[in-house]
């Protein structure tokens, strides 16, 4: 190739790359004049119609967000419940401030409490600082910025407006109110800082839901703002893209308060579980969660190609270390439980799946089983019949070699091989009224060809209790 052939072929890579920024600097324009961001504006102006001298308490998980609402809020006492303000990637020294300023600047660092949550006696330890309030400033009156719908899933079984990224609300409105902490084991967004960060940004959810999801690591603090008794913690999680590097979902992940409680995961895919009533931990006056997944983050794994293939293969497309994504992260009053009504059949997947009522634990969004997994279902009256449709594949002699047991509160009913193709099976189980728990263990599983490589057994078109006046024989098919 000639000089000038090579020197145009450079020039035709530097231009398609400009337009390409043109073109994404576009997007950015159109995003950011958007109406989402029109209504943040908005909701940002009215701080300053609070009443005066209100102090304002801003619970968002984003670092830098906080010194936006400080400029819209002259003449009211401002900080971050998270404490990131102490505890930035560089932490300051006072030396290295000019001298007129060391005063202040110390002042600053001192307002600041070094606290810690200790994960259990073999286990490592949440550090982190609090702002100390000036004991004349009232916290009942005065009032919290935190996260919209589309920008956290943190509280998404509360009440809260759907966009416009934050919003101004009463602290002494709040009931069981999360706010993520900063801390060692669980940073929350910090431009630049990619280890162990608890919820990484909202994005759209793969599976359609009508919410977001947002990446999550191992190690999460939150405080619960006005905590309510007998609540109960809610974890709406999959492995997503995870899967097909072995991840399951973890047995041992557990919400940790004055004790650790199991929630209970079982099998591969996504799950939406809650706690046993728990109580949050008191530390210096205010109330604390933990929640440990109890595996440890991994990256997404990456296939490059041509040029990409030479350079810098030790890192990866997505720089985030990972153990899943959240739907919903949120502590229920025992009036919220009560409330949630499983429904009575999953008609069909990943649609079923997004039903705020239902508990499940195992199954894949398009709706694949590994070995084991459970759903909570209900009818307005008594059941005494499953209805389950779906397949199993023929690919694998692992899959074809195994047996399946269907389970009704813990009771098998059913048990038989796997066979290839189809089925559409009417089990049926003792009757009982109220939620059942529909379980399977399957002993043949295997992986799904590449690229997908996750552990699967059969494939769950629907899932549904159901009541006849004449019951079969347990075991039998109609």
């Amino acid at each position: 190739m000639s000089r000038t052939l090579r020197q145009v072929a450079a020039a035709a890579i530097v231009a398609s790359l400009g337009l390409a920024n043109v073109v994404t600097q576009r997007d950015y324009i159109e995003d950011s004049a958007g109406k989402n961001w029109t209504a943040m504006l908005t909701r940002l102006r009215g701080l300053v119609g609070l009443p005066a001298h209100a102090p304002i308490m801003v619970g968002l998980q984003d670092y830098p967000k906080p010194d936006l609402v400080a400029l819209y809020a002259l003449g009211h006492p401002v900080w971050s419940i998270d404490g990131a303000e102490a505890t930035p990637v560089d932490k300051p020294d006072v030396h290295d401030f000019p001298a007129e300023y060391r005063d202040l600047a110390t002042t600053w660092l001192d307002s600041y409490i070094p606290l810690q949550f200790d994960l259990g006696p073999d286990g490592p330890s949440h550090h982190f600082k609090r702002f100390k309030v000036p004991n004349d400033i009232s916290v009942e009156s005065g009032f919290v910025v935190l996260p919209a719908r589309d920008e956290s899933i943190l509280n998404g079984s509360h009440d809260r407006p759907k966009a416009g990224r934050l919003y101004a609300t009463p602290f002494a409105d709040q009931r069981n109110t999360l706010v993520q902490i900063q801390t060692d084991l669980g940073q929350i967004i910090i431009p630049g800082q990619f280890d162990n960060v608890g919820l990484w940004q909202m994005e759209g959810d793969f599976a359609g839901s009508p919410g977001g999801l947002e990446g999550l690591g191992r190690h999460l603090l939150v405080e619960v703002l006005n905590p309510v008794p007998g609540s109960r913690f809610l974890l709406d999680y999959t492995t997503a893209g995870l899967a097909g590097q072995g991840f399951s979902l973890p047995t041992v992940a557990a919400v940790i308060g004055t004790e650790r409680l199991n929630l209970g995961f079982e099998g591969q895919g996504a799950g939406r579980v809650l706690s046993a009533p728990l109580t949050p931990r008191e530390i210096d006056g205010h109330f604390y969660l933990a929640l440990d997944m109890g595996v440890d983050a991994v990256l997404f794994p990456s296939e490059r190609h041509g040029l990409a293939a030479l350079y810098n293969t030790r890192l990866g497309n997505d720089p985030r270390h990972l153990v899943g994504f959240a739907r919903n992260i949120s502590l229920l009053t025992p009036e919220q439980v009560a409330a949630l009504t499983p429904p009575p059949a999953i008609a069909a997947f990943p649609a079923g799946l997004f039903d705020p009522g239902l508990l499940y634990s195992g199954v894949s969004e398009d709706g694949w089983l590994a070995d084991k997994a459970w759903f909570e279902l209900a009818l307005p009256g008594p059941s005494n019949i499953v209805h389950v449709t779906g397949e199993i594949p023929g690919f694998s002699p692992k899959i074809l070699g195994g047996t399946v047991k269907l389970l009704a509160d813990g009771a098998t009913v059913a048990e038989g091989k796997l066979i290839g193709g189809a089925f559409d099976l009417n089990v049926p189980i003792p009757e009982a009224s109220g939620p059942r728990e529909i379980g399977f263990e399957i002993s043949g599983v295997d992986r799904l060809p590449a690229p997908d490589g996750r552990l699967v057994s059969l494939h769950l078109t629907s899932l549904a209790l159901g009541k006849r006046d004449t019951v079969p024989k347990p075991g039998s098919q109609q």
